[in-house]
């Protein structure tokens, strides 16, 4: 008797645990291509609200060159998007806030603001597209 090759037993059997294997990497490699592209998306937002910032300083640098005695009032609690070209898409906000007492704490090592109520020679501006967030300050 010829006892060479493969009994039909065997050959079911590779199949069977090769599909299984297949299955598995497949499942595995699939969840890995559907997010693959979340850490672009956080880049894109990132450069987004960069962008923005640096569209406001540029903004706020013409203006100062133009005119020295510019009231930095035009930048606070206004959509900037809506007076400033180039920041659709992008939530950008401006309000006074003032370092006048600044009470740094042990335990955070942050500097607390103090936003008051009447005008201020600062302007915090902070560009926020979905996750992302980005601050700067403006001052006369």
């Amino acid at each position: 008797m010829n006892t060479k090759g493969f009994t039909l037993i065997e050959v079911i059997i590779g199949i069977i645990m090769i599909g299984i294997a297949s299955s598995l990497m497949l499942s595995f490699f699939n969840t890995g291509l559907v997010r693959s592209g979340d850490p672009l998306i956080v880049l894109d937002d990132n450069y987004s609200t960069f962008k923005a910032i640096q569209i406001v300083n540029a903004d706020y640098r013409a203006k100062l060159e133009s005119d020295p005695s510019l009231d930095i009032s035009i930048y606070k609690n206004t959509d900037l998007s809506k007076i400033i070209s180039g920041l659709s898409g992008i939530d950008v906000k401006g309000e006074y806030i003032d370092f006048t007492d600044p009470v740094v704490t042990a335990t955070t090592r942050k500097v607390t603001e103090i936003v008051p109520a009447g005008s201020s020679i600062y302007v915090k501006i902070t560009a926020t597209k979905n996750q992302s967030s980005l601050t700067t300050i403006l001052g006369n």
